[in-house]
C-alpha cells in the first residue's frame, strides 16, 4: 500500500507538471500599448508612440494582427518602432534603461540564492507531492548545486547545531497551518504570473522583439527541473521499502535502524495519499530519511539528480540573458514594481519549505542514534576491508606454496645427510674406544712382564 502511494504521488507530480507547462500561452499581446510609470508619467513614451513614431508602431500592429504589412513581418516593424523610440529619447533616459538592465541581469542569481535546492523539493515530494509541485512553480529560480555532484535529499532533514525542529502540532492547528500554506503558495504563484506577464508585455526584449511570454516560460522551467529529480528519488524510495521488507522477512539481525524503518513503514501505510498531502510533515510518521541513509543510490538516480543540477545551471544562464536584455524599464520601476514581487514569491515558498523540512526531523533522533548509524557504517566498511585482507593473504599463500614445499624437501635431504654423518661418527667413536682399550691391556701386560717374567698374562 505504501508503494502504491509513492507511485501515485510521483505520477500526480509528473502529470501536474505537464498540465502547467501546456498552459503556457502561445499567443502574445501587442507591444507599445502599455508602459511602465517612470518615463511615461509625463506622457513621454505615449507621445512618441502616437506622434513621431506613430507610423512604425501602427505598421507593427497591422503586421502583428494580419501577418504582414507593406512586405515586412511583425518582427521587422517591431524593431523599426524600437529604433524610432530610442532615437528620439534623451540620453539620460537611455542610461537609466541600461542601469535597469544591469539590475535585472543579476535578479535570477538573487532569486537562486533565496530559492529552494533540488534535493529539498525532492525530499518534500515524498511526503507532500502536490505542495512540492506548487512550491516549484511559486519559486521561479533554483539554487544550482555544483555541476555533476549528487545532492543527497536524505541530508536535508538531518539534525544540526543551527537547525530548528518543528514539533508535532494539535490536529486543528496542523490542519490550519496546511490550509495557510496552500493559500500562501497559490498567492505567490498568482503574483509570479502577474509580474512576469506585466514585465514581458510592457518591455521589449532586445533579441526577440515580439516575445512577451518568455519570462513566464522561464518562471515555469523549475517545475521540469524538480520533476526530473523528484521522480528518480521517489523510485528509489520504492526500492528502499522493498529492501527493508525483504530484510525483515528473511529474519536478519534486528538492528535498531531496521526496527525504526519498519515502524515508519507501518505507520505510513495507515495514511492515504490525500491524508498525507493535507497533513504537515511535523505530524507525519518519521523515519523515511533514516531508511534512505542506509541505502546506496542507484546510478540512474544519481544521473537524473546531476541532470537536474545541470538544467538548473542553464536555467540560471537563460534567465540572465532574458532579464538583462529588457528595454524601456527604469530603475525606479524595477525597485517599485518588479524586484520585490519576485523576491516575495520566492521568500514565501522558501519559508514554507523550511518549515516542512524542520517538521521532518525526528525529535527522538539523538546523538546516540547518529553514533549508532556511524558505527554501523564503519562496521560494514571494516568487514569489507577484512575480507579484502583475507583474499590477499590467500593469494600470497598460493604464490608461496611451491617455494615452501621445495624448502621442506631440501631440509629433509639435509637431515638425511646429517643422520648418515652422525652414524659414521658413532662407528668411528666405537672403534676408537675399542682401540684405546686394546692399547691399555697391552701396556698393563708389558708392565707385569717386567715385574714378574714368569707370569703368563693373556
Amino acid at each position: 500500500m505504501a508503494r502504491r502511494g509513492a507511485v501515485s504521488a510521483q505520477a500526480s507530480f509528473v502529470l501536474s507538471t505537464f498540465a502547467v507547462l501546456a498552459a503556457v500561452p502561445a499567443a502574445h499581446a501587442l507591444k507599445y500599448q502599455q508602459w511602465f510609470y517612470w518615463y511615461n508619467r509625463d506622457g513621454t513614451l505615449s507621445n512618441l508612440s502616437t506622434g513621431v513614431c506613430k507610423s512604425e508602431v501602427q505598421a507593427y500592429w497591422q503586421a502583428a494582427t494580419y501577418g504582414a504589412y507593406n512586405g515586412s513581418n511583425a518582427v521587422q516593424w517591431c524593431y523599426l518602432a524600437e529604433d524610432c523610440l530610442l532615437a528620439n529619447m534623451r540620453p539620460s533616459y537611455i542610461q537609466n534603461y541600461q542601469a535597469g538592465a544591469v539590475i535585472l541581469g543579476i535578479l535570477p542569481t538573487l532569486l537562486a540564492t533565496l530559492g529552494p535546492r533540488i534535493a529539498e523539493v525532492s525530499l518534500l515530494s515524498t511526503h507532500r507531492p502536490f505542495l512540492s509541485f506548487l512550491l516549484s512553480i511559486g519559486a521561479p529560480s533554483v539554487w544550482p548545486t555544483r555541476i555533476f555532484t549528487y545532492d543527497d535529499p536524505a541530508t536535508c532533514a538531518g539534525r544540526g547545531v543551527n537547525r530548528v525542529d518543528v514539533p508535532p502540532q494539535p490536529l486543528w492547528r496542523a490542519r490550519l497551518l496546511s490550509i495557510v500554506q496552500y493559500v500562501l503558495v497559490i498567492a505567490s504563484i498568482a503574483n509570479l504570473f502577474q509580474v512576469s506577464v506585466e514585465l514581458g508585455s510592457q518591455t521589449i526584449l532586445s533579441w526577440a522583439c515580439t516575445l512577451d511570454y518568455g519570462l513566464l516560460a522561464w518562471a515555469l522551467i523549475p517545475l521540469a527541473i524538480h520533476t526530473v529529480a523528484a521522480a528518480s528519488y521517489n523510485f528509489e524510495i520504492s526500492s528502499a521499502e522493498k529492501r527493508i521488507r525483504r530484510e525483515a522477512q528473511n529474519g536478519d539481525t534486528p538492528r535498531s535502524p531496521l526496527i525504526r524503518s519498519m515502524t515508519f513503514l507501518h505507520k505510513r501505510a495507515e495514511l492515504s495519499w490525500l491524508a498525507r498531502e493535507f497533513t504537515i510533515c511535523a505530524n507525519q510518521p518519521k523515519g523515511l530519511e533514516l531508511l534512505l541513509k542506509e541505502k546506496k543510490m542507484s546510478p540512474a538516480a544519481v544521473f537524473m539528480n546531476c541532470t537536474a543540477s545541470l538544467m538548473a545551471f542553464f536555467h540560471l544562464l537563460f534567465g540572465t540573458m532574458l532579464f538583462s536584455s529588457l528595454v524601456f524599464i527604469a530603475v525606479w520601476d524595477i525597485m517599485n514594481s518588479i524586484l520585490w514581487r519576485y523576491l516575495l514569491s520566492t521568500a514565501i515558498c522558501r519559508l514554507i519549505l523550511l518549515v516542512e523540512l524542520a517538521g521532518m526531523r525526528e525529535p527522538g533522533l539523538k546523538d546516540t542514534d547518529e553514533l549508532e548509524m556511524k558505527v554501523h557504517g564503519l562496521r560494514d566498511r571494516f568487514d569489507g576491508v577484512a575480507s579484502k585482507v583475507d583474499t590477499l593473504m590467500e593469494e600470497r599463500d598460493e604464490r608461496e606454496r611451491p617455494s615452501v614445499a621445495y624448502a621442506r624437501s631440501s631440509l629433509a635431504r639435509r637431515n638425511e645427510k646429517i643422520g648418515s654423518t652422525e652414524g659414521v661418527i658413532s662407528e668411528f667413536d666405537a672403534l676408537s674406544l675399542e682401540g684405546a682399550a686394546t692399547n691399555d691391556r697391552r701396556a698393563v701386560a708389558n708392565s707385569v712382564t717386567e715385574v714378574s717374567p714368569n707370569c703368563d698374562i693373556p
